[in-house]
């Protein structure tokens, strides 16, 4: 099973200040809300656990958002509606460098689990 993990820091591959670099690596600027008894966290392994799933494998694992994806878009902009004017300049010029380089992307965590039943 492969849940998106919204207690791990995203890695956003942009040349940002530390101060911004802290506010978009918060798990809560890409992850949105869990359903009720829902799981996107590391919960997921205490679960196969108490399933009584066994021979666990449990790793977190980075699925990469690239340019050539339209989905990078939307999360970019997505991150500026959290961001003041001056956060959201900086945040711009900085997608622009790195996309001129060839090396802008947001990597997005998830948690992953195998299990066996019996």
């Amino acid at each position: 099973m492969i849940v998106r993990a919204v207690d791990v820091p995203s890695w956003v591959n942009l040349p940002l200040s530390p101060e911004l670099r802290a506010k978009v690596s918060s798990p809560d600027l890409f992850g949105a809300g869990v359903a009720p008894g829902g799981c996107a966290d590391a919960t997921l392994y205490s679960r196969f656990v108490n399933a009584g799933l066994g021979q666990l494998r449990c790793l977190t694992q980075f699925n990469t958002v690239t340019p050539e994806e339209p989905r990078l878009r939307m999360l970019q902009q997505q991150a500026v509606a959290a961001f003041s004017a001056n956060e959201a300049s900086q945040w711009q010029h900085a997608i622009e460098q790195a996309e001129g380089e060839g090396t802008s992307f947001i990597a997005m965590p998830h948690h992953c689990a195998i299990g066996t039943k019996g």
